[in-house]
Order: C-alpha cells, then sequence, then structure tokens
C-alpha cells in the first residue's frame, strides 16, 4: 500500500491533493463574485424601477384628480373643496400648497380612495402646488412632485428621488 501513493489509479489518473481542491474552490468562488454583484445590482435597478413607477402613478393620480377641475374651482373655491387629506393644505402668497407625507389617501368630496395596505407608500411624499402664474394672463398652473428616498439605495447621502408633472388651466 505504501508503495502506491504516486502511481495512477486504475483509470490512469492520480486523485486530487488537499491544496489542489481548495484553490480550486477559491478560483470559482473568485470568478462568481462579479456574478452575485450583478444579481444584487440588478435587485437595485427592478426596485428603483419599480418606485419611480409607483411615485409616477400617485402623480399622476393627483394630476388627473386635478385636471377635471374646473379653472373657478381651481382659482376660488380649491380650499373648500377638501380634495386632500385635512390638514395638508397651506396657502402662500400666490399659491396653495398640498402636502401628503407620506401618501395615505385620496379624497375628494366625500369619496375617499383607500391604498391597501396603508401604508405601501410610506416612503413617498406627494406635493401638489396651484400658482396663480400672472394675475393679467388668467392661467392657473397646477404642479405635483412626488419624491422618495430609495429602499435600496447604495449611496449614503440619502438623495430624494422625484417625479414632477404640471399643466396649466384656463378660463373658459
Amino acid at each position: 500500500m505504501a508503495g502506491n501513493q504516486g502511481k495512477p489509479n486504475a483509470f490512469g489518473h492520480r486523485g486530487f491533493s488537499l491544496t489542489e481542491l481548495v484553490l480550486a474552490i477559491l478560483i470559482i468562488v473568485v470568478a462568481m463574485m462579479p456574478v452575485f454583484d450583478m444579481v444584487s445590482g440588478a435587485r437595485r435597478n427592478v426596485a428603483s424601477v419599480e418606485e419611480e413607477t409607483i411615485a409616477f402613478a400617485l402623480a399622476s393620480e393627483s394630476i388627473e384628480w386635478m385636471r377635471s377641475l374646473s379653472y373657478e374651482d381651481l382659482q376660488y373655491r380649491l380650499p373648500s373643496l377638501q380634495i386632500f387629506p385635512e390638514g395638508s393644505l397651506e396657502v402662500r402668497k400666490n399659491r396653495k400648497v398640498f402636502l401628503e407625507n407620506p401618501v395615505k389617501t385620496y379624497e375628494i368630496g366625500k369619496s375617499q380612495i383607500q391604498y391597501e395596505p396603508p401604508t405601501q407608500f410610506s416612503i413617498f411624499q406627494r406635493r401638489t402646488t396651484v400658482f396663480d402664474v400672472d394675475p393679467g394672463s388668467k392661467s392657473i398652473k397646477v404642479q405635483v412632485m412626488v419624491s422618495w428616498k430609495a429602499r435600496l439605495e447604495r449611496s449614503k447621502d440619502g438623495q430624494a428621488h422625484e417625479v414632477k408633472l404640471e399643466f396649466l388651466s384656463f378660463p373658459l
């Protein structure tokens, strides 16, 4: 038995030594690291696209509700229409700002759209601003901006992402 150590086996091959086996495993692990990094990056990209799609849908929802209102409603009756949740309106010099932080619900009149589950949009902030562009021009600008901080963001600076939609309204 002691004399068979360096001799080939019945198939004409020697067995692998422990060093060769460890080296082969190390090479495979090092070669697979970029693959795991690529899969992780793809996951972050998919999450980013999903968040951006949700933000665009939230902005579109708000802009469509606002587009359904007449110029007179936007100009004169907006604070009394209670389109947004109670306490979200801030009236400034030439604008009305509705801030939902986080986005929880959407209501118009007495009907209310409840998002299920209620916390699904907890990372999103929706700001709807109605500007009096120029009193002489009789135009109103409506801007909806949805911002959020990505859940799977690599950078530590916490930079917010945003989607912005806007339109102009004129009296008929």
